[in-house]
């Protein structure tokens, strides 16, 4: 009887080795598969192969070694029958079976549906798929709580075997430190949901939660008041933890009584000072800030935050340049109520930045220096994560390699388009500047109905081939300088009719909607379209075309869209025609 104990503890031992041998064999054949099609299909490997063996570990070793352990430890402290019982409890608690009545639940005011955070090892939701920059979701999260429960089993595993009291509570106290330590960093916010809701992240630039009730159930402010001064200099020193922590130091151009700046709601602010130091009176309303500076001219910013569609952190950074991730000069539209997304803010005009990076490694359109980036441009755009750097006809790239494989762009090819697009609107023939670079996002981050954005030294990009004509013409407009909204209205609307064919087939006019256009509300999008589809057809393409680029060249033209577009098309003409007709009618 006294070698029955030891033969159950081989059966044991036996049993866990036979179980984790299979845990691990079925980790390396998903890796094994992954790793095929990724060589079969010829594409950069080395963050794709990264990339597979975080997902095997994460997805399928782990939370398999957290099962064998935690039944390994059940086992010993359970009959067979109460044992089995709570197992089956367990599975059915973690599965999806138990959400309906848990959602229930939680709608009720009782959160137990948070009950199954201590245990999500797995990824929830339907959105399981990598985001081809960022990686898993909340990668590292399920990394620490897969440690948590690891610590706790084999702490109760290994404590029977210890049989002096000051091992005991040495062991004790190793496995709370470890517990204490990764159970509340396992629930941080790094730019996802981190447990909280699906447990991924915001991957749909058309439709986000968190924006919708931002902005259209608590009714978010949105305004539009142009800057009287401009930003000649931003000295920044940003570090990408938990969150983005940034402190913005700016020098504008003008002594202004109040600044104001849009910045993004997900960023609090923490302090506004002037150039002594001084604290500064501020307020903070949606993506808005006003700054009381009293004259001064040096103002400093320090503030902390995360979002979960352009996330910050150690895992990944995507800080697109038309993301009011810093404080950008005015009040900008922020949303588009039509998509219920963010409306990309474009700033215009150069200035100087200086850019200390800190927690990660990140690309920035600036030329690179020891401390970071420095340079002229419009705006900075920062991507962090499993992005591959290369170059072609002196033009840098950052492609994602999870998305599409190698970015495409010819620098010869555009220049070709901007000289036959220029000449064909009567303008000046720019060319890409001699430091241009282009980034690759996540194609359903990119802004609705545009494919790629262009600033004055750098592309955004939804996909790794940039046709030529279109990165010709957008360029082109770039370099028109569209300070005045209205013009900006123009340009993007005519820019949609040259590059998105889904816009161009709307762009039409239906002579019995002619009442319905004057009583729409949502000119942009409603009115607009056909106003200019009516224009092409009295005018035709190549005149309508002069005619917009001359509206928008022309500093002294103050008309605005519906002034522009009515002339354009001769919609008073039309309006006076449709009416006498409906009257003849009657």
């Amino acid at each position: 009887m006294a070698g029955a104990p030891s033969f159950a503890g081989k059966v044991l031992a036996a049993k866990v080795l036979i179980l984790e041998g299979l845990v691990a064999l079925f980790s390396l054949n998903v890796l094994g598969f992954d790793l095929f099609w990724i060589l079969r299909v010829k594409t950069a490997t080395g963050p794709l192969v990264w990339q597979a063996l975080r997902a095997g570990c994460l997805n399928y070793l782990l939370p398999g070694t957290v099962a064998v352990l935690g039944g390994l430890a059940l086992s010993q402290r359970l009959k067979r029958a109460s044992g089995y019982a709570l197992l089956t409890g367990l599975v059915v608690f973690v599965s999806p079976l138990l959400d309906p009545f848990l959602n229930a639940l939680s709608a009720g005011r009782l959160e137990m549906g948070r009950g199954k955070d201590f245990f999500t090892l797995f990824a929830q939701g339907l959105l399981w798929v990598p985001d081809p920059l960022y990686g898993l979701p909340a990668e590292w999260c399920r990394f620490l709580l897969a440690g948590f429960w690891l610590v706790l089993t084999l702490f109760s595993l290994c404590l029977p075997l210890l049989k002096k009291p000051g091992h005991r509570w040495g062991a004790m106290a190793v496995a709370l430190a470890c517990c204490a330590a990764l159970l509340p960093t396992s629930f941080m916010r790094v730019g996802s949901f981190s447990k909280y809701g699906d447990d991924h992240l915001a991957r749909s630039y058309g439709f986000s939660e968190e924006l919708y009730h931002f902005y259209e159930k608590e009714g978010a402010a949105q305004k539009t008041k142009p800057a009287d001064f401009s930003v000649q200099h931003y000295e920044m020193d940003l570090h990408f933890g938990a969150q983005l922590e940034a402190t913005v130091k700016m020098n504008v151009d003008v002594p202004c009584e109040v600044l104001y700046f849009t910045l993004n709601h997900r960023y609090r602010v923490k302090e506004v000072t002037g150039a002594e130091g001084t604290p500064l009176p501020y307020q903070r309303e949606s993506d808005y800030l006003a700054v009381e500076a009293g004259g001064q001219q040096a103002v400093k910013v320090v503030y902390a935050g995360f979002d979960t569609v352009f996330y910050a952190g150690r895992s990944a950074v995507l800080l697109p340049g038309f993301f009011a991730f810093y404080p950008i000069a005015g009040y900008w539209p922020t949303y588009d109520s039509s998509y219920q997304a963010y409306l990309p803010v474009l700033p215009t005009g150069e200035k100087e930045f200086s850019l200390r990076v800190r927690g990660r490694e990140v690309a920035c359109n600036l030329p690179q220096t020891e401390e970071g980036f420095a340079g002229r441009a419009e705006t900075i755009t920062l991507l962090g994560g499993l992005a591959q750097r290369g170059e072609i006809d002196g033009i840098h790239l950052y492609t994602l390699p999870l998305q599409n494989g190698k970015m495409q762009m010819s620098r010869a090819e555009i220049d070709r388009e901007l000289a036959g697009a220029s000449a064909l609107f009567g303008a000046g023939a720019p060319a890409l500047p001699a430091h241009f670079s282009g980034f690759e996002i996540p194609a359903n981050l990119m802004p609705a109905n545009r494919e790629m954005i262009f600033f004055s030294d750098h592309l955004l990009a939804g996909t790794a081939r940039v046709d030529p004509e279109q990165a010709a013409i957008q360029y082109l407009y770039r370099t028109l300088d569209l300070r005045d909204h209205d013009k900006r209205v123009v340009a993007q609307i005519y820019l949609s009719y040259l590059t998105d064919d889904d816009y161009r087939h709307d762009v039409h006019y239906e002579e019995e909607s002619n009442r319905g256009y004057r009583y729409e509300g949502n000119k942009a999008r409603f009115v607009f379209p056909p106003m200019l589809g009516l224009a092409i057809e009295r005018q035709g393409e190549e005149k309508v075309q002069k005619e917009i680029i001359r509206y928008l060249q022309n500093p002294d033209d103050r008309r605005d869209a519906y002034s522009f577009f009515s002339d354009l098309a001769g919609w008073d003409e039309e309006v006076s025609r449709v009416e006498a007709e409906m009257a003849a009618n009657a």
